[in-house]
């Protein structure tokens, strides 16, 4: 299993030079499973039209494994070139009942005040609707996924990520209330993955002008790291104002405060291989 990042920006792209590192587009992560022509994509912010550029003519299946509706999850959807090829296969996946209210909730994004598509049925391709729920386990191209619910207002889903023996967490729109059910819960599911990626919006600073948004700092992605017992940390969903140097400055203080876990920035073009144990 390898991830590679298209997105890492939250609330809105962030196309500037001081941007160029850790990248302006806002969420999507790539997810290789088994057969490289099967392409899956967690979240659909603007990395996802970056990735759908890049398309391989002999890849016609793509599962697009969305944590919420929220704009910059799902801004890359309307110009995602895979949608227009009519022998493509594309399977959403979201919270929902059933299968019409994920389409009905994607259909926003189509309203005649928003877009001149004015549906979602007007692409060529076929489009596959596949409702979750919390605690949702589901298997595609031998990768293993787990939602989990995040602090983020209604039905914010996180995904514990799995290949074999080795395994991530993503919580990319989350925060950290201490002690909550919410809280514990994604600290039980993050415990033995090899890697969290946790939301990281905020520098300490900041997070103390912003708190109860949805969205963590530095020390709260630390806090839920370090309750885990996760080794590794990867920051993501940063502020759209926050330059590489703001980034990098909330990287080094993450290290220098907490020694024992690795924590680094994802950015955009970044691919992180789990290679299975035998």
């Amino acid at each position: 299993m390898q991830i590679k990042f298209w997105g890492t920006r939250g609330d809105i792209p962030a196309p500037e030079k001081d941007k160029l590192k850790f990248g302006g587009n806002t969420l999507c992560i790539e997810v290789i499973g088994d057969d490289p022509k099967i392409k899956i994509y967690i979240d659909a912010g603007i990395g996802l039209m970056l990735a759908g550029k890049q398309m391989d003519p002999e890849v016609n299946m793509y599962h697009i494994v969305l944590t919420h509706f929220h704009w910059d999850h799902v801004q890359g959807v309307l110009p995602f070139v895979p949608l227009f090829i009519p022998t493509n296969k594309i399977f959403f996946y979201g919270y929902a009942s059933t299968e019409h209210e994920l389409k009905e909730y994607l259909n926003t994004l189509y309203l005649y005040v928003f877009s001149p598509l004015r549906t979602i049925d007007f692409y060529a391709s076929k489009i596959y609707y596949k409702p979750i729920q919390i605690g949702t386990k589901f298997e595609l191209n031998g990768v293993e996924f787990e939602s989990v619910q995040l602090e983020h207002g209604d039905f914010t889903l996180g995904y514990k990520v799995s290949n074999g023996n080795k395994s991530f967490l993503l919580a990319s729109d989350h925060e950290v209330k201490e002690n909550s059910y919410l809280q514990r819960k994604l600290v039980e599911a993050a415990k033995g993955v090899d890697l969290l990626i946790h939301d990281c919006k905020f520098n300490e600073r900041d997070y103390k002008l912003n708190r109860n948004q949805g969205h963590s700092g530095i020390l709260q992605a630390l806090e839920t790291a370090k309750s885990a017992g996760v080794k590794k940390l990867g920051l993501i969903h940063y502020h759209p104002s926050y330059s590489d140097g703001n980034i990098q400055a909330m990287i080094d203080y993450a290290n220098d405060r907490e020694p024992g876990i690795q924590t680094f920035g994802c950015r955009e073009g970044m691919i992180i291989k789990f290679d299975k144990e035998s």
